[in-house]
């Protein structure tokens, strides 16, 4: 399962990317260390003050303060150092990892939430009026009576590049449940969650809601809604993926009750229920669908009476060919990517994969990007940004300086962290020191801090490389720092 997860691990979009890009813009951000500073992770967050960001030492933090995590209204950055693999919050089957209340505008990233335990959300609780992101985080075996990892009430989250497994739901919700709420889940993956009555992936309840580019996969339900159940809710599905999630009753893929949907640009495969193997319509709800592939067609949908199906233009019924990759096997066959056949959903999208926001992502196994028309379906992510995080444009250090940056892309990546001093040349960690980083932070050594004069200023940067990609290509940072010694 760990080798499942880890090809499952999807991107920074562009909004998350403008979040940072905002605060760096506000007032400058205090830097807490976690447990350098302080030794519990509650403790670090009721000391930060409004900008300011949390960073996370690796390791597996548990027991009292490190669970139950409240940022009490503020506007914190909680990060770890080197994300989700390496930082783990372990609720040893009592209590959830994090609780937003009271507002504010928080991002949370890089964490793993294990063994969760709660009434409503079994890692994560979202409160009316919070704005939370949550990105690059992995939810695994947590447990609740709604939300098996995540509930979601009255709040208007953001869900971003986030793994949701082995959750369960005793009720609804097996990893998301989503209450008079307007969520946004985007280029993440909801695998093998099971809930007993309803939602095995997700459910949604009096929500408007919108799911992009993700992967709904192997959920399981006793009830209605293999992958996704919604009830008196307006859902958009786009760019993703529904595939192998079962229901025993209705709707193997998705059911929607009194409720409205647009599916556009979908794969729709191999879900099954006693009836509808991939959507279920009942109680006057009204769903159209466009541009998506769906198995057994139209005919794969129950339709109760007072219930509307519309089949738009664009829709197929074929075999996708899906095909393995670097990270997963979500990807589509594509003869120029050394398969031996194209899937028949490649370019058979609605509008081009530059209008859809596509044209940086992948349904290649060579990582080469999405051109022309969309192709249907889930995209994968190759690196494509990276941002510096730390230190800070202009900071003064008196010692060696710790350097922490965030990509997007997945989990493929490698980087490098170049510095010059002056006007002299790039100076490179991998053609210097023959370091390859495989993580998203690295501190220079003491030994080579104090080979650097006193009074000069430092320019640095970070390259990287996304290893599945076919040529490869380095990125750099879309900035250059310096800092000061003084």
């Amino acid at each position: 399962m760990e080798a499942k997860l880890m090809k499952h691990l999807v991107a920074t979009p562009l909004a998350i990317i403008s979040w940072f890009l905002f605060f760096a813009a506000s007032a400058p951000a205090g830097i807490i260390h976690v447990p350098a500073d302080f030794i519990t992770l509650q403790s670090a967050l009721d000391a930060a003050a409004n900008n300011d960001i949390v960073l996370v030492a690796d390791g597996t933090y548990n027991g009292p303060n490190n669970k139950d995590l409240d940022f009490r209204g503020k506007s914190i950055t909680l990060r770890s150092q080197n994300g989700p693999v390496s930082c783990v919050i372990d609720c040893e089957g009592e209590g959830r990892g994090f609780s937003f209340t009271g507002g504010g505008n928080q991002l949370v990233d890089g964490f793993t939430v294990l063994n969760g335990s709660a009434d409503g959300g079994g890692a994560t609780y979202i409160d009316t009026g919070s704005s939370a992101i949550i990105r690059n985080c992995r939810f695994i075996g947590n447990a609740a009576y709604l939300g098996g990892a995540l509930y979601v009430d009255g709040a208007s989250p953001i869900i971003s590049g986030c793994t949701f497994s082995d959750n369960v739901a005793f009720f609804h919700g097996g990893a998301i449940y989503a209450a008079d709420a307007a969520v946004t889940v985007e280029n993440s993956a909801i695998i093998a969650n099971e809930s007993l009555v309803g939602g095995g992936g997700m459910t949604f309840f009096f929500s408007s809601s919108d799911i992009i580019n993700c992967i709904i996969g192997e959920n399981l339900t006793d009830s209605y809604g293999g992958g996704i159940d919604a009830s008196h809710s307006t859902l958009t599905l786009t760019s993703s993926t529904i595939r192998g999630n079962s229901a025993w009753e209705a709707g193997g893929g998705v059911a929607f009750y009194d409720s409205n949907a647009v599916l556009s640009n979908c794969i729709l495969w191999q879900d099954s229920a006693w009836e509808g193997d991939e959507i279920y319509l009942w109680e006057q709800s009204s769903v159209s669908v466009e541009y998506s592939d769906v198995m057994g067609g139209a005919a794969a949908a129950k339709i109760e009476i007072g219930s509307t199906l519309e089949w738009a233009d664009g829709n197929l019924d074929a075999d996708p060919l899906f095909a393995d990759g670097p990270l997963g096997d979500y990807y589509l066959s594509q003869l120029a990517a050394g398969q031996s056949a194209d899937s028949p959903c490649v370019d058979a999208g609605s509008d081009t994969a530059e209008a859809l926001g596509l044209d940086a992502y992948t349904t290649r196994t060579d990582h080469q990007q999405d051109g022309g028309m969309v192709d249907m379906g889930y995209h994968y992510s190759p690196l494509t940004e990276i941002l510096l995080l730390l230190p800070a444009a202009g900071e003064t250090l008196s010692e060696a300086p710790f350097f922490c940056w965030t990509a997007d892309g997945e989990t493929n990546n490698v980087f490098a962290v170049e510095i010059k001093i002056g006007n002299s040349p790039w100076h490179s960690t991998y053609k210097d020191l023959k370091l390859v980083l495989d993580q998203t932070s690295w501190t220079m050594p003491e030994s080579i801090w104090a080979m650097i004069p006193s009074g000069r200023t430092i320019s640095w940067r970070v390259r990287g490389m996304d290893l599945g990609r076919d040529p490869k290509t380095a990125v750099t940072s879309i900035e250059t720092r310096t800092i000061y010694k003084p």
